[in-house]
C-alpha cells in the first residue's frame, strides 16, 4: 500500500487537517481512534450518546478487533470547531 495509508490516525495530531474535517462536517465533532490506520469522525449532532458510551465501543473495537500494535487509544476525544482545540473527552 501507499504510505499515505500506513498510520493514517497520525492525523489527528495535524491542527489543519482537524479544521478542514471541521468545515466539511460543518460542527463539531468526536473523534474515535478506530486503530493506528484510521480515525472514525462523528459530528455531535449525529448520536445521542455521551463520550463515555462512545468510548465504551472503543474499548470494545480495541479488545475484540484489532491485535495490541494496532490500537491506538482508548479514548475519546473532541473537537471544538468555535475554538480549534482537540481534548480528552473520556
Amino acid at each position: 500500500g501507499s504510505r499515505s495509508q500506513i498510520n493514517g490516525a497520525v492525523q489527528m495530531c495535524s491542527r489543519r487537517t482537524l479544521k478542514k474535517a471541521a468545515e466539511a462536517i460543518g460542527s463539531d465533532f468526536w473523534i474515535l481512534p478506530s486503530s493506528i490506520y484510521e480515525l472514525i469522525l462523528v459530528p455531535v449532532y449525529s448520536i445521542e450518546g455521551d463520550a463515555q458510551e462512545l468510548a465504551e465501543i472503543v474499548r470494545s473495537v480495541n479488545d475484540t478487533q484489532l491485535r495490541p500494535y494496532e490500537i491506538l487509544s482508548y479514548h475519546v476525544y473532541w473537537y471544538s470547531r468555535d475554538m480549534g482545540n482537540l481534548s480528552v473527552a473520556a
